[in-house]
């Protein structure tokens, strides 16, 4: 029913190669389907200050979803490759129809309890991210890929979903709550994880750290 009543409000708009459609430091105003064509989404570095290319998406994918959930300012800058035609919700039927469906959450001290009885833990942020930080046991599994790998997950086997900060875990919870999984998302993410955290430095492969990650 929100998807018909999402399609109905949603307007088509051709993008041109070259075009920047959303800014770090911007605040999102829209939700963007693309019916064709390319895009790149690019990560700043904050070593570096300099936009990497994270991945690529086109027909079908969708980008401006997570800084719309979160309310938060944007992480990422996407550049069209190619001329491409999206379909465009804004921000306020995005927010009236979209995130209306409520999504299980867990705050970690309740998580680690629930890892210690049987969840398993889901990353679903880019495979680049899962390289320079984890938590410890998790499994990725990148929100862009999950409709497409479901089948390697196990409907008897209880999940909690993580990102960076929660907004794309809590997709990723309503996808899979919507096939019959039973699935949480971190409150706050691996951002806010107070336990053990993997990450990638210089010199050796893996170091575990019990503080934090910012």
């Amino acid at each position: 029913e929100y998807i018909d009543k999402a399609f109905s409000r949603m307007q088509r708009q051709r993008l041109k190669q070259g075009e920047h459609i959303t800014n770090q430091g911007q605040h999102c105003d829209a939700y963007y389907l693309i019916l064709s064509g390319r895009v790149q989404v690019q990560h700043l570095d904050h070593q570096s200050h300099e936009n990497n290319p994270v991945t690529e998406l086109s027909t079908g994918d969708i980008f401006g979803d997570e800084a719309l959930i979160s309310g938060k300012n944007l992480t990422e800058t996407i550049v069209m490759l190619e001329d491409t035609d999206v379909l465009v919700l804004g921000k306020h039927d995005y927010q009236e129809l979209i995130t209306r469906p409520r999504v299980r959450t867990v705050e970690p001290r309740i998580a680690q309890t629930l890892l210690d009885n049987g969840y398993k833990l889901l990353d679903i942020r880019f495979a680049e991210e899962f390289s320079e930080n984890r938590i410890p046991g998790a499994q990725l599994l990148p929100l862009a890929e999950l409709n497409e790998r479901l089948d390697e997950l196990d409907k008897n086997q209880p999940y909690i979903i993580y990102c960076h900060s929660g907004p794309r875990s809590a997709v990723a919870a309503l996808i899979l709550n919507k096939h019959k999984f039973e699935a949480l998302s971190l409150d706050g993410g691996i951002r806010d994880w107070p336990y053990d955290i993997e990450f990638s430095a210089p010199h050796t492969n893996m170091v575990s750290v019990t503080k934090k990650f910012h």
